[in-house]
């Protein structure tokens, strides 16, 4: 379990913001551990090193006990060994993306060719990696596209045809159901020839 002491916030005279920051700090750890490490460095930057000491031990203490083996990646990893073709995983954060991308890469090495994307890309790169991963979507259609799995979060989960792939992984769950029918909407388009979409 974890507790945090109250802490000063900006904007409120006090106000008691461990609710909030075990919630934030959950999310996180379930998404990844590099989201985790992330999120944790983020909150001691910001209470600084004069004030907050409880709060500073809480957040090392929980630093600290971050398993080495991530055994959420494992489950991805036997899962991915059994599919076929295209596959989109989606994640909230975008740290969760780079790690999934560099874990997989490295687990994988020449097959499949994993990438990542994130609204923080530009968009001509953004639209590069797209073109690569679902080039038929894209209208490409004489390309088969080099990238076969793509860890991208909500940046594409709205407006973009990505029918290319058949299977779609949620890594870590949105807080809004809308978001997760949103995301089977880049693979689930009308198309000519009879496709299955696995989700």
């Amino acid at each position: 379990q974890l507790s945090f002491p109250s802490m000063r916030s900006q904007g409120h005279r006090y106000r008691d913001v461990s609710a909030f920051m075990q919630m934030t700090l959950l999310r996180l750890a379930e998404s990844s551990p590099a989201a985790l490490f992330t999120g944790i460095d983020r909150l001691l930057a910001r209470i600084g090193k004069s004030r907050g000491i409880k709060l500073r031990r809480a957040l090392n203490q929980i630093r600290n006990r971050i398993p080495q083996e991530d055994l959420k990646l494992e489950n991805l990893v036997e899962i991915l060994s059994q599919k076929k073709g295209k596959i989109l995983i989606f994640s909230t954060f975008r740290k969760t993306a780079e790690y999934l991308a560099a874990r997989l890469s490295a687990r994988f090495r020449r097959r499949p060719k994993v990438a990542w994307l994130s609204g923080q890309l530009s968009e001509t790169k953004r639209l590069e990696v797209l073109r690569r991963f679902s080039p038929r979507a894209q209208g490409y259609a004489s390309e088969t596209g080099d990238i076969d799995i793509l860890c991208s979060t909500d940046a594409i989960s709205e407006g973009l045809d990505i029918q290319d792939a058949a299977t779609l992984i949620n890594y870590d769950l949105h807080w809004t159901p809308l978001r997760l029918v949103q995301r089977l909407g880049r693979l689930d388009r009308p198309t000519v020839e009879e496709r299955r979409v696995s989700a």
